[in-house]
């Protein structure tokens, strides 16, 4: 949370795409974002902190935006 730039946008985008973020796409690690990201480790069974951008979700991300 707090976080801010390229690749908090790039993310957004990608999470937008995926229809789980309907957000500004503006660079800022919002609880929106955090909650879009919780939306797909919970379908996708990640095991990472809930809303943490890590690489297994950074993984399934880049996978499904595709």
């Amino acid at each position: 949370m707090g976080s801010t730039g390229t690749s908090v946008r790039q993310l957004q985008e990608q999470l937008g795409r995926l229809r789980l973020y309907t957000g500004p796409v503006d660079g800022y690690y919002s609880h929106d974002v955090a909650t879009a990201v919780a939306r797909m480790q919970q379908a996708r069974a990640i095991n990472e902190p809930l809303g943490v951008y890590g690489p297994g979700t950074r993984n399934a991300i880049s996978t499904a935006a595709m």
